[in-house]
């Protein structure tokens, strides 16, 4: 219960482990997760309202309700540990369409993929 795998974070936050020792993180169910000791070009931690993870890239909107974000997608391949932003939905789609990436309407919320990451036998075997 207490490994990277297995710790859900049930109380006052919630986490979804996804790859690479990386977790997505949200506090109190709010709408924002964020990933810590990733920075975006402006220098803040990523914050994001929408998600996915695929082919070992978190893919998401900036967004956060404390930071103004230059940009507004982004990329970042965990494997590389590269950094991708994008400006605009229209930007970032360009990229999707050409690097078969999922567009901006697959995006997730956290609580979509909170669910369908700890759902099944994953949530049987939470303390």
């Amino acid at each position: 219960m207490f490994t990277y795998y297995g710790n859900h974070g049930l109380g006052d936050s919630a986490r979804i482990p996804i790859g690479h020792g990386l977790t997505v993180k949200n506090i109190n169910w709010n709408e924002y997760g964020h990933v810590e000791n990733i920075n975006t070009s402006d220098n803040f931690p990523i914050e994001m309202t929408k998600f996915i993870v695929v082919d070992d890239k978190l893919i998401g909107n900036l967004s956060s309700w404390f930071y103004s974000f230059k940009n507004s997608y982004f990329v970042y391949d965990m494997t590389k540990k590269e950094l991708t932003e994008f400006y605009s939905k229209k930007e970032y789609n360009a990229f999707a369409s050409q690097n078969d990436l999922p567009l901006t309407n697959e995006l997730r919320t956290f609580e979509q993929n909170y669910r369908d990451y700890w759902s099944g036998w994953r949530f049987w075997l939470l303390p």
